[in-house]
């Protein structure tokens, strides 16, 4: 790689990560089709079948009036009209049959421990990726994933991702469509290549081996050097991938769609310039039903960090101009953004932490306005210093989890809060704040993680361990009511 980049926040950036991994541990879119489903009849003929081009409707009429087992023949020709189910019959239980809200739930431990974890809700249970960390000195950590059901009880027993043995893979995400779960995560090899694998979601593999989604430019260059990525959904079998990459002139948000097959679809690009956003850290992505993606990121400077976000629709190869978003002219100071993955009646929310120093916020904004306003939620516990966890959409509104710290060497707590919101997108209540955890140390490098299960019960996750050693993934299903 050149060397000859200016160095600052960019340089800085990669120093923190190196730290936190080692510690803590062109147009790019368009549509797919799908085969016609072939049945073949393999039965026998029996000489009595009726032939294929009968109407099958003489079968049903016919069947009341067949001789019974005594000679006689059914006289009772008229039809059914008992609807209601038999009684020996029980429909299977659903997930809130199932929600078990009383109790923290862990994954099962493969190795010393279990760090950087993310889930997402497929409507029977969560899944979970993380990277475990080898209890075998000089063993590269792997990226796993697990899903737990609504009842706390495992549906799909942990499970190697990462096929690389080789190097180290960290920093998992993942996304979920009605079909398919998509992980992506960081290899921490020579180029530093951003992998991804696709299962069904049994945790069948689609794949034997991952698969390289490090974007590539219409130069036909590979953006190495590149960390922190995530992922949405374009549709069942496509996706879109954004991540931060070192370039000459800065860390950069760089986007590139691909395939649940691990194709490529199409140029990688990159949205932002550096003169004018800065450097570009901790992106974000979701994407709507109509293929819209919303992206977002830290740029600024280091000194005054502030969240961008900005949209693009699939096909496009320029953002439209990104707009910091300040939710109070107070707040100078704007970090660590996400997207939620789901919507709120067409709408993700963005959330951040705004402010410095203890008792600053945690704010929640609509991510489909692309302008600065005074719209927001926003959370905060006094005297600690809040930490951006993650944040889910609801049909009625959403809910953020985030930590909280009295100082650098105190433990780290564990908060949830729900809030609802109009058909506008305009914040009407929010609910009572819910402490999961407290009184230890709880640890998550890039916060905690949530989704929406039911109603007003959401399903979060945070890590828990005096050390990253011995840092173990803890869920629990809570209603935010």
């Amino acid at each position: 790689m050149k060397t000859g980049w200016k160095f600052g926040r960019a340089a800085l950036a990669v120093s923190l990560m190196v730290g936190v991994v080692g510690c803590a541990e062109g147009g790019i879119f368009g549509g797919s089709g799908e085969d016609e489903d072939i049945r073949v009849d393999t039965r026998p003929d029996t000489g009595n079948l009726l032939d294929a081009g009968e109407d099958a409707g003489e079968v049903g009429d016919d069947a009341g009036n067949l001789p019974d087992a005594g000679g006689e023949p059914d006289t009772n020709t008229e039809p059914d009209t008992n609807t209601e189910p038999d009684a020996d019959i029980t429909p299977d239980p659903t997930c809130a049959d199932l929600l078990d809200t009383n109790s923290t739930w862990t994954l099962p431990l493969v190795g010393q421990a279990q760090l950087q974890a993310r889930l997402a809700f497929d409507g029977e249970g969560v899944w979970v990726t993380y990277v475990q960390r080898p209890g075998e000195s000089g063993t590269p950590e792997r990226v796993y994933a697990a899903k737990m059901g609504c009842d706390a009880e495992l549906l799909v027993e942990p499970f190697e991702v990462s096929t690389t043995p080789e190097a180290r893979s960290i920093q998992p995400s993942l996304a979920l469509s009605e079909t398919t779960l998509f992980v992506v995560w960081t290899e921490d090899d020579v180029d530093r290549t951003i992998h991804a694998r696709t299962f069904d979601l049994d945790g069948t593999p689609r794949q034997a081996e991952s698969f390289a989604v490090t974007p590539i430019l219409s130069s036909g260059d590979a953006i190495n050097t590149i960390w922190q990525p995530d992922v949405a959904v374009l549709g069942d079998d496509e996706a879109i991938l954004a991540a931060s990459a070192l370039t000459q002139e800065g860390a950069r948000l760089v986007l590139q769609r691909f395939n649940a097959d691990g194709e490529r679809l199409l140029d990688g690009f990159f949205p932002y310039p550096v003169d004018l956003y800065g450097d570009q850290t901790d992106p974000s992505v979701a994407a709507n039903d109509s293929r819209l993606i919303t992206m977002s990121f830290v740029g600024g400077s280091s000194d005054a960090p502030r969240v961008y976000h900005g949209q693009i629709l699939a096909g496009g190869t320029k953002a439209t101009p990104a707009q910091a978003i300040v939710a109070h002219p107070t707040v100078a100071i704007n970090r660590s953004g996400r997207l939620s993955k789901a919507q709120n009646n067409g709408r993700h929310w963005l959330a951040f932490s705004g402010g410095t120093g203890f008792g600053n916020t945690i704010l929640v904004k609509d991510g489909s306005r692309m302008s600065v306003g005074s719209d927001y939620a926003s959370s905060a516990v006094g005297n600690r210093e809040a930490l951006l966890g993650d944040v889910a959409a609801s049909p009625t509104g959403g809910a953020v989890a985030w930590i909280t710290r009295q100082s650098s060497s105190t433990a780290l707590n564990v908060h949830a809060r729900r809030f609802l919101a109009n058909a506008s997108g305009d914040f009407t209540s929010q609910a009572g704040r819910v402490d999961l955890h407290s009184g230890d140390q709880a640890r998550m490098p890039y916060g905690v993680s949530i989704d929406h299960v039911a109603g007003s019960v959401y399903v979060v996750l945070w890590g828990e361990g005096s050390a990253p050693n011995t840092q173990r993934v803890q869920g629990r299903f809570v209603n935010l009511n």
